[in-house]
């Protein structure tokens, strides 16, 4: 059992909430592969990242709390981060002191919350879509 927690919950709350769909996408796709485990005490995890144009490396170091990706991002946390962080706790549990595959941790609350921020906006776009093939007649009758 490493100290990764909280530098998944850093990660996943520094990440903006396009970093964290597109990350979990990635993921999704399997475009994820650890690569290399360094210092069983104290381990940096290595990653390989096939980004849309590009394969990026991912390092996320348990001893000092950081992590970088090589891709031109300007985020903090960008999206081959996130998934790496999301490969950490979904296919290597055993880094977790656990064998679900479902982590009970805070960020899976965060992510929660953006499956919900995602849906919401679905909504508000076909609201959108009904609001703007309104005629002006069907806006006047809204109003009388």
């Amino acid at each position: 059992y490493y100290d990764i927690h909280r530098i998944v919950k850093n990660i996943m709350e520094a990440a903006d909430d396009q970093a964290i769909r597109e990350g979990r996408r990635y993921f999704n796709e399997d475009r994820v592969k650890l690569t290399s485990t360094t210092n069983a005490a104290s381990p940096k995890f290595s990653f390989y990242v096939l980004g849309k144009t590009d394969m990026y490396n991912v390092s996320i170091n348990t001893q000092n709390g950081k992590w970088n990706c090589s891709c031109p991002s300007w985020r903090n946390s960008c999206k081959h981060i996130v998934a790496s962080a999301l490969y950490l706790v979904y296919k290597s549990p055993e880094i977790f002191g656990s064998t679900s595959s479902t982590p009970s941790s805070d960020w899976e609350k965060i992510l929660q919350l953006q499956r919900e921020k995602d849906k919401l906006f679905k909504e508000v776009l076909t609201f959108d879509k009904t609001v703007s093939s309104l005629t002006s007649d069907d806006i006047r009758k809204i109003f009388e």
